[in-house]
């Protein structure tokens, strides 16, 4: 029985101030737009907080699938932003349920993995157990440091689990995790993060350690000699955690890397060389780079170093266009939003699935609309055209938090038509998903440099 997540649905403030005015009011043109690849930020007022954000985006869920707590034997709430020292958001919620419910489950905290270890937990009991479970992301990124409170930002997820879902949550996936200080929070009177400088290297090494796993556990008992790549021949897009769109161009990168060292290491072995397909020409010159995961700013040769930072820029250069492809759908709401903890892989989730009602859109105006009488009829059909498009695509997941603990897990597309019994189609979900977008994007409201330092 396949389970995963059947509705789903988001929220973060109307509120926003521009990327551009904080480099303006900064006096660093371009280090927060071309240097982090953002636009803008998203943030509470002084009336909300993870609590409030959690029980607006679980009521939607709750009202918009008519679901019922009779139906729910599991709740959980990954968050890093902690209202109280003991008392869960979870109980929070249970007033959406009048007050009370027999549904176990309390708040999943490590940085911004909570949010995919509440979903690992809940599919795993959906599995076994015949009720449904739901999962609740809500977080608030804020900084003391006036250089880091350019990647905050805020926002919160809801998502029904059930058996029999159009986005599949597989049951393969790998994980990665060591004892470090990267990013944490000593201070319990206070909700600012202390960041140390190996805080983007750890990401990128537990990326280096999820790959070159999950590629080895793709080849084993390979019956056929066929080779299990990521990219090239398994998987039709990757998502990642995105504190800031460039920490994930990196990340990319490593990917191709990682793919390239596994080919190298299986033909030391082999009869019959593999050959992987290079993805742009010269993509051997950056074999230097297959071991090179150590923090550059600690390399005492500086000639080395500067070496290893232009391949570095060169390779983020070159892999532009299978960037492009294969996560820049996923980049369109972080870029708007910002960094939302545990909430940041399925906001990234939400780009990717609301990027193919945008280039549906895009090719309606190009093409020739067809006449439908009824307005809802018509857009009905169209989500139900992407979705079978979208029908049996693999989406790789790259999920971290600090500390560290990090995982490579899969989501698989399964359509089903509309005429089904069931009403948790993958079209009620592009439907909700562009309902819900154009409302919070037809709402924004920007915010001066002043109003925000205020907040």
């Amino acid at each position: 029985m396949e389970v995963g997540i059947s509705a789903i649905e988001f929220y973060w403030p109307t509120r926003f101030v521009s990327q551009k005015a904080l480099e303006s009011a900064d006096g660093v043109k371009g280090k927060y737009t071309d240097g982090l690849g953002q636009e803008e930020m998203v943030f509470t007022s002084w009336r909300e907080d993870a609590v409030s954000m959690a029980l607006t985006v679980t009521q939607r869920l709750i009202q918009r699938n008519n679901i019922h707590s009779k139906d729910i034997g599991r709740i959980e709430v990954g968050t890093e932003s902690i209202i109280d020292h003991s008392k869960s958001i979870k109980t929070h919620l249970l007033s959406l349920f009048g007050g009370s419910c027999h549904a176990e489950g309390v708040d999943c905290v490590n940085a911004c993995f909570g949010g995919t270890q509440a979903l690992f937990n809940a599919v795993d009991y959906v599995h076994v157990h015949e009720k449904n479970a739901i999962v609740v992301c809500t977080d608030i990124a804020v900084y003391e440091e006036k250089a880091a409170r350019p990647t905050g930002g805020c926002g919160a997820i809801a998502m029904l689990i059930t058996k029999n879902a159009p986005l599949v949550v597989e049951n393969h996936r790998v994980s990665y995790s060591e004892n470090q200080y990267d990013f944490f929070k000593p201070f319990l009177n206070s909700e600012y993060p202390k960041v140390e400088s190996n805080s983007q290297q750890c990401y990128l090494k537990a990326v280096d350690n999820c790959a070159h796993q999950l590629l080895q556990e793709l080849n084993e008992n390979n019956i056929n000699n066929t080779i299990h790549l990521l990219l090239h021949n398994n998987f039709d897009y990757l998502i990642f955690h995105t504190p800031f769109v460039r920490m994930i161009r990196k990340a990319f990168t490593r990917i191709l890397l990682q793919e390239r060292k596994y080919v190298k290491e299986l033909n030391t072995t082999r009869k019959e060389k593999y050959e992987i397909k290079i993805p742009f020409p010269d993509f051997v010159k950056y074999d230097e780079l297959l071991d090179e995961n150590e923090d550059l700013e600690q390399k005492e040769n500086k000639d080395k170093k500067q070496h290893f930072l232009q391949l570095q820029k060169d390779l983020l250069n070159d892999s532009n266009l299978l960037f492009d492809k294969y996560v820049g759908p996923s980049t369109n709401l972080p870029r708007i939003i910002g960094n939302s903890y545990t909430s940041s892989i399925f906001i990234a989730l939400c780009s990717l699935l609301h990027s193919f009602i945008v280039i549906n859109q895009k090719e309606q105006q190009q093409g020739q609309k067809e006449k439908i009488e009824h307005e809802q009829e018509r857009e009905y059909k169209v989500y139900e055209e992407i979705a079978q498009k979208m029908n049996r695509k693999r989406i790789l997941c790259f999920s971290y938090g600090s500390g560290f603990v990090s995982a490579l897990w899969i989501i698989r597309v399964a359509y089903q038509p509309s005429s089904s019994s069931t009403h948790f189609t993958l079209n009620n979900i592009l439907q909700s998903l562009d309902q819900n977008l154009n409302y919070i994007i037809n709402g924004k409201i920007e915010q001066n440099i002043e109003e925000y330092e205020r907040v």
